[in-house]
């Protein structure tokens, strides 16, 4: 029987959450809640980020007093389903020890390496929040396809991982066609903050080595952070300043309409980047994305040479000579760029994640396989 009350806890709410909010609404109408356990700080606030903690009547605000907070743990534990993300565990203490059928979901565990299971305090808070209740009606949904192998590597949730992720806003396109036709060939966009895990140098790096081999080639860096100064200097030294511009921060309105016009969308994460909601948004937008193999989505949502191109940060030269085929290639780029939105249209957002997620809740309680093999809630088991 599909749950008719499900409960979601996370700090607050944010935009690349609401979407999936919104559709388990349409499914489950007052049966849906998600409880935020904290306000935004001041700090994302000024990053652009909004307060939506009050934005919507399926929102219980669990901080504001002490009603709320009891509220919140009630419904923790009368729920037929509850979903847990960055929430105090006072929420699901008591449903876990009744046994009751409960998702956390979690990017990897070990993003600075796999060398951190050995620091005992790690691999004590693991132990408490994973493996102890590794028997238990306990699921991960992994929002990293890194997320199921750390899992088995501290022998936690046998059996019971499955894709994830974040679900930002889906924008559909009457004419995907005519927007890819809209594109200025050439034009490479590159979103997020500055800060070392993002290597911003990366993609003017480049721009440098296209410009170099004749490519007529523009990048424009939307965001803000601690490497601003240096990544202008950069700039400044390669003399890249006809091409290469910093935008700052802009409105994520903004962002997605700059999406729309950039032919190439680059996204050189390292391993510490969880997930990466802008690779949703950039393959929504039909960018051809070049991405780092290592950021959480990649796995997921590309498919190196059918809607993307996945590159090897290791590996020196690999993320010019991703750039290059697409550029050398406009038939093969057209083909990925709509095969990217297609992924996004087709598979990968909210509508499909919320109704998967109730059939899984489904299959878990009844013990019945997952109908699903790629996509939202798909089983993911492999090595």
């Amino acid at each position: 029987m599909l749950p008719k009350t499900v409960t979601f806890y996370s700090n607050f709410l944010v935009l690349h959450q609401t979407p999936f909010c919104e559709a388990m609404v349409r499914l489950l109408g007052d049966g849906f809640t998600f409880v935020a356990t904290e306000s935004i700080s001041a700090e994302r606030l000024a990053m652009g980020y909004v307060d939506l903690n009050h934005s919507a009547s399926y929102v219980l605000n669990a901080y504001e007093t002490e009603e709320a907070h009891q509220k919140a743990l009630a419904i923790g534990l009368s729920s037929d389903i509850v979903i847990i993300g960055s929430a105090p565990e006072e929420y699901v203490a008591e449903r876990l020890r009744q046994n009751r059928p409960t998702f956390r979901y979690a990017e990897r565990f070990f993003k600075q390496g796999r060398w951190k299971i050995l620091h005992p305090m790690y691999l004590y808070k693991r132990y408490m929040l994973d493996i102890r209740h590794r028997k238990k009606n306990l699921y991960m949904l992994c929002s990293s396809a890194y997320t199921a192998s750390d899992c088995r590597m501290i022998c936690s949730y046998p059996k019971k991982t499955y894709r994830w992720g974040y679900f930002p806003p889906l924008r559909r396109y009457a004419d995907i066609d005519a927007l890819i036709a809209r594109k200025k060939p050439g034009s490479i966009l590159w979103v997020a903050r500055l800060i070392a895990l993002k290597h911003p140098e990366d993609a003017i790096e480049t721009a440098r080595q296209l410009r170099a081999n004749g490519y007529a080639v523009t990048l424009d860096l939307i965001g803000d952070g601690k490497l601003r100064k240096a990544v202008e200097t950069l700039i400044h030294q390669y003399g890249l300043g006809d091409c290469v511009h910093v935008l700052g921060y802009l409105s994520s309105e903004a962002v997605r309409e700059r999406m729309e016009q950039a032919d190439l969308f680059l996204f050189t994460s390292d391993r510490n980047e969880g997930w990466g909601a802008v690779m949703n948004e950039s393959m929504n937008a039909a960018c051809a994305v070049v991405a780092n193999r290592e950021i959480g989505s990649v796995p997921y949502l590309l498919r190196d040479g059918e809607n993307g191109r996945i590159y090897d940060r290791k590996k020196r030269g690999d993320l010019v000579e991703k750039v290059k085929s697409l550029l050398d290639d406009p038939v093969a780029k057209r083909k990925m760029q709509k095969n990217a939105y297609r992924t996004v249209a087709e598979l990968w957002n909210a509508d499909v994640a919320a109704e998967r997620l109730l059939k899984l809740c489904d299959c878990v309680t009844e013990q019945t396989p997952v109908p699903f093999t790629e996509g939202p809630c798909s089983p993911d088991f492999s090595i």
